[in-house]
């Protein structure tokens, strides 16, 4: 079924309007879309961030209280009593401050210069030949008088307290000096700090389903905590640790074990150690689920509007081109109706044109037939001003004739046909006559004939 010309119209139209909107819609989609996506990216950014500095603030809290209770076995304790004697002040005051911190604490032990163990809190038997000395702790210590060193993590193994038991520890290590009767000497001071309040701290922060996740290093990049942190001991999983110890404190692209993300980077004061917080490109995506259903049901809502706004502007173009079509339509089949005017000014104008174009040519028309009929009318005329001198001629000289062969009966006969002939032929002016007058002035015609040729055929 073939489409008409303003259907066709009605649905370029719409077709027309309908890729526009499209096109805008897509446009404004993307653009949102990507506006979104950039807001919520910062803001995973800036919230990453800030929870890291929180994190890391509360790390520091708890490496200055390390760095206090070291502070204060040195200056408080260490520094004002003698190592020798039973009732040693150095032994009751390290038991105070590990009562106070034992929740953080794990031991409290002072080693001379060869690695021998002077004092410990709290008081349990030390393992056969540690041989503490060529432990990293103690090597930080000495070869590096002037700070204070922090480990990663490790078992405690120094001390056998009877429990069986294996605890993980951060160790806090320095040189100090010591006073043995009288005598000043070189010792280093270990505080080993429980690594369960810093797991504790790590754990609270890595409970994101997005993929997002958080770890510590020190600032050789090995590793202080990770959520993976079994799987990366036995190599069955890795991280950029290394890489990430470069790190100054911001935010990084990095594109590690086939993946793009960021690497949010904060240094925690006093140690060097980097908290790092990866932000794969999937937790950006993660959130925007809401995002994408509310462009996608805004894009839905635009395009039904703009669907009935372009049925109704198709409507109100076309509409007016169809009904001047109808019109012109009822017209050339004969029914004469009013040629459509109305819509725009250009279809009026249109419906105007189309209007006085079939005035113009009616009247053609009916000039053109006048003009036939009275040519048609001249045509005969003349014609018959050419026949009837000449019939009148030889009827007459026949009816000449048959008087002068005393054929009177045939000259009435073709007197009185003639006279009918001629009767009929003027009409009394008129040029259309009756049926009944055409047959007889036929029948008159050939009865002049038949007596004419019957004289000079016998």
């Amino acid at each position: 079924m073939r489409m008409n010309k303003p259907q066709q119209i009605q649905s370029t139209i719409m077709i027309s309007y309908s890729l526009i909107s499209i096109f805008i819609m897509l446009i404004l989609g993307a653009g949102m879309y990507i506006r979104f996506s950039a807001v919520s990216r910062k803001e995973v950014i800036q919230s990453t961030q800030k929870l890291m500095e929180q994190t890391g603030e509360n790390l520091e809290d708890y490496l200055v209280s390390m760095r206090q209770i070291s502070d204060a076995v040195y200056y408080n304790v260490i520094k004002e009593h003698d190592l020798t004697g039973p009732e040693s002040g150095i032994r009751q005051g390290m038991n105070l401050l590990y009562e106070a911190n034992r929740t953080r604490l794990r031991s409290i032990a002072i080693y001379n210069n060869y690695g021998s163990l002077m004092a410990a809190e709290p008081v349990a038997l030390q393992k056969e030949d540690p041989n503490v000395t060529k432990q990293e702790w103690y090597k930080k210590a000495t070869g590096d008088t002037a700070n204070m060193h922090f480990s990663t993590p490790h078992i405690q193994n120094l001390f056998d307290d009877g429990t069986k038991q294996y605890y993980w520890v951060i160790s806090l290590s320095r040189v100090v000096e010591l006073t043995d009767r009288g005598v000043p000497l070189t010792g280093v001071l270990l505080v080993d700090m429980d690594y369960a309040g810093i797991e504790r701290m790590l754990k609270k922060i890595n409970v994101s389903n997005n993929g997002q996740y958080y770890y510590l290093c020190d600032g050789s990049g090995q590793i202080i905590y990770h959520k993976k942190q079994m799987q990366i001991r036995q190599g069955i999983a890795a991280e950029n640790s290394v890489q990430a110890a470069t790190y100054k404190d911001g935010v990084y692209d990095d594109f590690f074990d086939g993946e793009h993300r960021k690497v949010v980077v904060n240094t925690i004061s006093y140690t060097g150690w980097k908290l790092v917080g990866i932000i794969p490109d999937a937790a950006f995506t993660h959130d925007m689920f809401d995002i994408q259903y509310f462009i996608v049901m805004l894009i839905l809502l635009m395009a039904m509007m703009l669907a009935v706004i372009n049925r109704m502007i198709s409507v109100r173009i076309s509409s007016p081109i169809l009904k001047l079509k109808d019109s012109v339509v009822e017209y050339e089949a004969g029914e004469k109706p009013a040629i459509y005017i109305g819509g725009s000014q250009e279809i009026r104008h249109l419906g105007y044109s189309i209007q006085r174009s079939y005035e113009q040519i009616d009247a053609l028309m009916h000039k053109i037939v006048l003009e036939q009929n009275e040519r048609r009318k001249s045509e005969l005329d003349a014609l018959q001003s050419q026949i009837n001198p000449h019939f009148l001629y030889n009827t007459l000289d026949s009816i000449t004739w048959m008087i002068e062969g005393e054929k009177n009966d045939d000259a009435v006969i073709m007197i009185s046909e003639l006279a009918k002939l001629f009767r009929i032929s003027l009409s009394k002016g008129r040029t259309i006559i009756s049926i009944k007058d055409e047959i007889q002035h036929a029948k008159s015609y050939m009865n002049i004939q038949k007596v004419r040729y019957k004289i000079n055929f016998p």
